[in-house]
């Protein structure tokens, strides 16, 4: 079973550094089960693969994420072997051992996925419409095969996720739930398979989350793991930004959280 990562690159020198991180920590090396590959635009009217770097032909704005996506599946589909296909971004951290056992739940006509909703109301789309964060879509090359026909002009005021979620749900496709950890939002680490290191509010503290969590996959036996996990939150509580408002948002999701596993 080999698996592909397709992670969504570019946008400027935090995401750049966020990259760098990513090809010193768990996406350090390829291997014949696993994959990485960053996704690109350029001014160019070819594609272009090198340094593990995939180069489609389109706009580099934020607006043309969900054409770069698909763009990138469509050549990955033709040009390369692999079983399933992970499409996600820069800040996020996976822990490919781990990732075998999740991603073999994934059947053909299905994607996993972590479900969210929508906070305001979108073209289209009213607040509170649920669906698949693109930071971790999760699917089998056939799926990969069929997402890739998705016209993005269909959907060009609609975010890349919430365009992907309705254009397969609109053809039939089943959902997985998976789960994640998000440190910016519980600031509790729980290592999870996919790991989301982002931070909003200190872009430099998506670099050193990766390099803290990266450590604790390392880390073997009980004490070096403990002490590994110890460092992630001491450094989770050092940030946090704590009020009574947080504390209720952060039981509320932990409610949540718990009523869907």
């Amino acid at each position: 079973m080999k698996i592909l990562f397709l992670l969504i690159a570019g946008g400027g020198p935090i995401h750049d550094e966020d990259e760098f991180a990513q090809r010193r920590t768990w996406a350090a090396e390829d291997s014949d089960s696993c994959q990485v590959i960053w996704l690109r635009c350029h001014s160019g009217q070819q594609y272009e693969f090198q340094d593990r770097t995939l180069f489609v032909p389109c706009d580099g704005s934020f607006n043309a994420i969900l054409e770069k996506t698909i763009l990138g599946m469509g050549w990955v589909c033709k040009n390369l072997d692999f079983d399933y296909l992970i499409r996600s971004n820069t800040s996020t951290y996976f822990d490919v051992r781990s990732i075998r056992r999740r991603i073999s739940r994934i059947k053909e006509g299905q994607v996993g996925g972590i479900f969210e909703t929508t906070r305001k109301n979108l073209d289209g789309f009213e607040k509170g419409y649920s669906y698949l964060n693109g930071s971790g879509l999760y699917m089998t090359k056939k799926s990969a095969e069929f997402l890739s026909s998705l016209d993005p002009h269909r959907y060009e005021s609609t975010p890349d996720d919430i365009a992907i979620y309705h254009f397969l749900n609109d053809n039939g496709t089943k959902f997985i739930r998976l789960h994640r950890n998000n440190l910016d939002l519980h600031h509790i680490f729980l290592p999870f398979s996919q790991i989301r290191v982002k931070s909003w509010s200190n872009p430099k503290l998506t670099t050193f989350r990766m390099m803290l969590v990266h450590n604790f996959f390392l880390s073997t036996g009980i004490t070096r793991r403990t002490v590994s996990w110890l460092k992630v939150e001491r450094n989770e509580l050092h940030h946090a930004k704590v009020s009574f408002g947080s504390l209720y948002r952060l039981l509320n999701r932990i409610v949540k959280f718990m009523g869907n596993k």
